[in-house]
């Protein structure tokens, strides 16, 4: 389990606005020698207190960053202005499952 709030002030435009982000996993055991496992993930964040546009973009939530939306590219999904350029966020919801299968002892995907 991961929690954080990032609070923020900017000192030229008077603005102000929280950060929140929680996210959680678990693995459950599918058989006694666990050779099967499912993990499962959620993560969920808001921005509170302002507008997008008083945001900025490099403290804005971007789906697809990184590894979190498997098979997009970093920013590939989510809000985009009239270029095509991602504009991130103020708030995301993110859940995963997947299977872990273990092929040897020493080996496990």
């Amino acid at each position: 389990m991961l929690a954080y709030a990032e609070p923020s002030y900017d000192i030229l435009s008077g603005e102000a606005f929280l950060k929140l982000k929680g996210e959680g996993s678990a693995f459950q055991s599918l058989d006694p020698a666990s050779k099967f496992v499912l993990a499962k993930r959620v993560a969920v964040g808001p921005i509170l207190g302002t507008g997008l546009q008083n945001v900025p973009a490099n403290r804005r939530f971007y789906p697809a960053a990184g590894s979190s939306v498997r098979g997009y590219n970093s920013q590939g999904i989510g809000p985009k202005d009239d270029t095509g350029k991602p504009t991130g966020g103020l708030s995301f919801f993110e859940t995963s499952f997947e299977m872990r299968i273990a092929v040897t002892d020493r080996l496990a995907s």
